[in-house]
């Protein structure tokens, strides 16, 4: 959506910020599979596979909030999301 911010923070490693929260679960988890299943195919280089292990961390802006603290919060679920395991994404609504 055009007012939803995804930001990349290592390869590898996507936060996305959604700025409607009314339906920021559904919205961000779209996304957030389609990217992941955009990266399941391993990169080819030099003759060798690599795969390619996703994690996202997904906030919804709240009202009351500064920018920094919402992005705080997205690097919070992404640091989640990459604790649980491989190509997952975490949420942290509040």
């Amino acid at each position: 959506r055009d007012a939803d911010v995804l930001t990349v923070q290592r390869p590898g490693a996507f936060m996305l910020l959604v700025i409607d929260p009314s339906d920021a679960v559904a919205a961000a988890s779209l996304v957030s599979e389609r990217i992941i299943t955009a990266f399941e195919t391993p990169l080819v280089l030099s003759d060798r596979l690599l795969p390619l292990d996703i994690h996202i961390g997904i906030a919804a802006a709240l009202p009351e909030e500064t920018p920094d603290q919402a992005l705080a919060r997205a690097d919070a679920a992404l640091a989640n999301a990459a604790r649980a395991g491989d190509n997952l994404y975490r949420v942290l609504l509040t």
